[in-house]
């Protein structure tokens, strides 16, 4: 009678065991991403990107006559919302809207809205991530009562720790070029300059 209660006694424990391994291991999606594959980038993925920072204007060039000029602007903050699909391994394509606004030093207010397209490519070394973007589009400023539209072109890097399977955080900094053209006053056509760093959170859809 001893054999078969000594069984029951190791049937019992495994099962014990088995059952509280398998409570105190973590579900996939919350794994940490030391074991996720080399680059989850592939086809089909997609990411929303969320942004805040400090926008920082640079110098004016003047696009007639050459030579620049202080933008008469103080650091301001940068804020945006951004959505990538990744059509091939390594590569995505979205789009973004972003705001920037600083005071100056006539105490009056400067705000831009970009609206751009955007392509970004990604190189992984678990859990960090280096994501080269380019961006183009409109952009709306208001200064100094005015509203103009003019062309953006951007373009960056963001640098990124895949804390889990939904989510990467890190940083993000971009150089902005704002071009400025007026059709009665070419001399008066400039390039905006403008630096802006934000930390960044990405969430994987």
């Amino acid at each position: 009678m001893r054999t078969p209660r000594f069984i029951l006694a190791v049937l019992l424990t495994a099962t014990l065991t088995a059952g509280a391994f398998a409570q105190t291991e973590p579900p996939a999606s919350d794994l940490p991403a030391a074991d996720f594959n080399a680059n989850p980038y592939v086809r089909g993925e997609q990411t929303l990107s969320f942004s805040l920072g400090t926008f920082f204007p640079i110098t004016f060039v003047n696009l007639y006559a050459g030579g620049t000029a202080d933008t008469n602007l103080n650091i301001g903050a940068g804020f945006g919302i951004s959505y990538s699909y990744v059509v091939a391994p390594g590569f995505s394509v979205g789009g973004e809207i972003e705001g920037a606004t600083c005071g100056t030093t006539a105490e009056s207010s400067f705000f831009m809205v970009p609206f751009t397209a955007k392509a970004s490519w990604y190189f992984v070394k678990m859990p960090f991530e280096i994501v080269p973007s380019v961006s183009a589009g409109l952009a709306i400023v208001r200064y100094q009562g005015y509203t103009n539209f003019n062309p953006i072109l951007k373009g960056g890097a963001a640098f990124l720790w895949r804390q889990s399977s939904s989510w990467s955080f890190g940083l993000d900094a971009q150089a902005w070029t704002v071009w400025q053209f007026y059709r009665d006053m070419p001399e008066e056509n400039r390039l905006g300059i403008f630096l802006d760093t934000r930390l960044t959170a990405v969430y994987h859809l």
